[in-house]
């Protein structure tokens, strides 16, 4: 950027934003986007990260355009812009379908007139050709992604419309692309760049260091715990001014804590409030307005609170419970102290909380019997001999239990898989084409092991929040190394519970490697290696208990270590010639020799590698124990499949849609019976069943898990289910 440049950039920023100097990594994508390049900015709520494209957008020929899937939000935004008298001159609006008709024909208008240098649209927008006409003719110089970790698989709002993008951005001749985002992790940045075709771009990660903001996690041993800390502390929290939130991860949950905040607050005059789905909108405002204005010094919110919330003076944020991610904690616990004043943000945990979250884990996922009842529904509604379907909005989000989310996913899942290409929405309906009829077995096995990878992405996400609350590091440090921001934390007073804890406190941060650095997993570990295995342990991240690193070193085919099964883990089955007893005395061997250090209740009982361990086998030092046995790689598990499959995994996705065709029988078959679909079979049955593929009662009787009884009550049921899936 050249001197001139840099007057006119510095000129706008007062005259435009009212501010005397940018903030930290403003300036470089300011540069980077007038120097025409592509840039990826990662910055945290309230950074000041749409400066970095509107600022820009005032000085660069031509048009911005905005791609947000935030409709409210992105009114707001620019209304919010217009009343700045710069940009209303320059040409600032938004198209969506919230507008009437008169006012999106007034933007397209003023679009086709060259009246517009900042132009914010959803996604949605570009399935319509007069739109991308528009846009074609226009100078768009260049091209804006906000919220761009939904154009990621492994972020955590993935939307499938965001995968159009590249497209798009092609037919408009290629403008150069900036991309903003307030929760990408490094993983989430590199699939931002390749799926939007990004060039070299500039990447500019950071602000995650709020100074101001002091991280802790206080370990209770259940609920009653919880409340009773949470009363002795709200008082002393609030007389020291500001306002607090309290999340919670149940409406329930919320109502109780809600009624503990509002009597332990009375006693210094002070009230709380409650904000959840399950209040009617009314009391929601109600509830919202009082604790923006004072009224009410603490809320307590469920997750449906907070979008769009910016409110300055909060002193804390309390979590009893945490999130499903590191991601949603930091938005979270990231409204305190937007202000710039000293502020808290607490987990309040006991070991129910990861319990909690698998539980919503497992009741939120997507399925591929969800999936083809989708398909199965537009089948049935597309326009006699032809492949176009229209649906009105709400009947599509009632077939789906009224969620719009859930609704979202299965239109999403059904473009993805090629089965169906949407033309058009309003609000009031879509308009798609059927490109595929009929739901082949193929689909179904690519489908079921797309869901499977996403539900292994959240509890990837869900093991790096619960590594969080347990860890031994600098929190913030933490964090930081999450997002990949690389700024090294100033040594300060105010940073964390675990950097004020003096070592030796409680006689576990010194054996349970405080200050160990982190190394890398090795691709392959030598289960007849004892040096090998220790070098695994001391990779894991993050730490498990006992119980289920015993599981894990065995191979076991159980529901705790399904993830590292299907991600080939190094340490799955490393010690699979191992008993249970035999491995849970190698662990016991390990900790009574110094070499592992295995937590209290409090803290879950982990199990990490000491500095002596990790000596032992970086010095592969002589030791004097037996290991459970060589590693035996298993010929079939429940989550490997037969051994002998065609390397193209087409058996694999064989074994998946047979089995999930299977859990769908048994889902029907439990509800008719009202029982649980485990009474019916397990879901070990269930997999060999689809492994082996029995074609007669004889063979079917051989699996492990079909008795007399079973037989003869769902003999014939399974039998159908596989000979109609060999069918196909």
């Amino acid at each position: 950027m050249t001197t001139l440049e840099q007057d006119r950039a510095a000129q706008t920023l007062e005259a435009a934003f009212e501010f005397s100097e940018f903030r930290p990594l403003q300036k470089e994508a300011v540069q980077g986007a007038l120097a025409g390049r592509d840039v990826l900015v990662v910055m945290p709520t309230g950074a000041g990260k749409s400066l970095c494209f509107q600022l820009p957008a005032l000085l660069a020929p031509g048009l911005t355009l905005v791609v947000s899937p935030l409709i409210a939000l992105m009114r707001d935004q620019v209304d919010a812009l217009n009343r700045r008298s710069v940009f209303e001159q320059a040409g600032c609006a938004s198209l969506s379908s919230l507008q009437e008709a008169s006012e999106q024909r007034a933007v397209m208008d003023k679009l086709r007139a060259g009246r517009l240098k900042l132009l914010y649209v959803a996604p949605e927008r570009f399935r319509s050709p007069s739109f991308l006409e528009a846009l074609r003719r226009a100078n768009v110089s260049r091209f804006v992604v906000d919220e761009a970790h939904c154009i990621s698989e492994w972020g955590h709002d993935f939307r499938p419309d965001y995968l159009s993008l590249k497209g798009i951005v092609e037919s408009l001749g290629r403008p150069p692309i900036t991309a903003v985002t307030a929760t990408a992790t490094v993983r989430v940045q590199s699939s931002i760049v390749d799926n939007l075709g990004m060039d070299d771009p500039l990447r500019l990660v950071g602000g995650f260091n709020r100074p101001n903001l002091y991280w802790s996690v206080v370990r209770v041993k259940g609920d009653n715990e919880r409340l009773e800390k949470l009363a002795k502390a709200l008082p002393k929290l609030a007389q020291g001014g500001g306002s607090g939130l309290i999340y919670v991860p149940t409406r329930k949950m919320c109502d109780e804590v809600a009624e503990v905040a509002d009597d332990a607050l009375r006693t210094i005059g002070r009230k709380a409030g409650v904000y959840h789905a399950g209040l009617d909108p009314e009391m929601r405002t109600r509830m919202q307005r009082d604790w923006l204005s004072g009224e009410r010094q603490v809320l307590v919110a469920t997750n449906a609170f907070g979008m769009g919330i910016d409110k300055a003076d909060v002193r804390f944020v309390i979590h009893c419970g945490y999130p499903d991610s590191l991601e949603s904690y930091y938005q979270e616990a990231g409204r305190a102290g937007r202000d710039g004043s000293k502020s808290r943000c607490v987990v309040l945990t006991c070991f129910t909380d990861r319990r909690t979250r698998e539980w919503f884990l497992d009741n939120d996922v997507l399925t591929v019997a969800d999936v083809q009842a989708g398909h199965r529904r537009l089948v049935g509604v597309r326009t006699p001999g032809s492949d176009l379907v229209t649906i009105a909005r709400s009947a599509w989000t009632a077939a789906h239990e009224n969620s719009d989310l859930k609704a979202r996913r299965v239109m999403g899942e059904l473009e993805k898989a090629g089965l169906v290409e949407r033309l058009n929405e309003t609000p009031d309906e879509i308009v798609l084409r059927l490109v595929q009829p009929k739901f082949s077995s193929v689909l179904f096995g690519r489908i079921a092991q797309d869901l499977n990878a996403q539900r292994r992405e959240r509890l990837r996400r869900l093991d790096e929040m619960t590594a969080y609350t347990k860890t031994y590091d600098c929190r913030r440090r933490t964090v930081l190394e999450y997002f990949g921001d690389h700024e090294e934390p100033a040594g300060m007073g105010f940073c964390c519970d675990n950097c004020d804890r003096p070592a030796g406190e409680n006689g576990q941060r010194p054996t349970a490697r405080p200050d160990l650095s982190r190394i890398p997993m090795p691709h392959s570990i030598d289960g007849g290696d004892i040096h090998s295995v220790l070098e695994g342990l001391d990779a894991l991240r993050p730490s498990v208990g006992k119980a289920k690193l015993n599981a894990l070193l065995r191979g076991a085919s159980s529901k705790d270590v399904e993830r590292y099964a299907h991600e080939h883990h190094p340490l799955y089955g490393a010690l699979s010639r191992g008993s249970r007893d035999q491995v849970n005395t190698f662990l016991d061997a390990l900790v009574a020799q110094g070499l592992l250090h295995q937590a209290g209740e409090d803290d879950y009982f982990v199990c990490t590698i000491t500095q002596a361990g990790r000596e032992a086998w970086q010095g592969r030092l002589e030791l004097n124990m037996a290991l459970p046995g060589a590693r035996r790689k298993p010929e079939r598990s429940a989550f490997n499949g037969k051994a002998a499959r065609d390397s193209d995994g087409a058996g694999d996705e064989e074994d998946e849609a047979l089995f999930e065709r299977l859990r769908s029988w048994r889902r029907l078959e439990a509800s008719a019976q009202s029982v649980p679909p485990y009474c019916v079979f397990g879901d070990k049955t269930l997999r060999e069943i689809a492994r082996n593929s029995p074609q007669s009662e004889s063979d079917l009787r051989e699996i492990n898990g079909v008795g007399d009884a079973k037989m003869e009550k769902y003999g014939a049921g399974v039998l159908s289910v596989v000979r109609g899936h060999g069918a196909e």
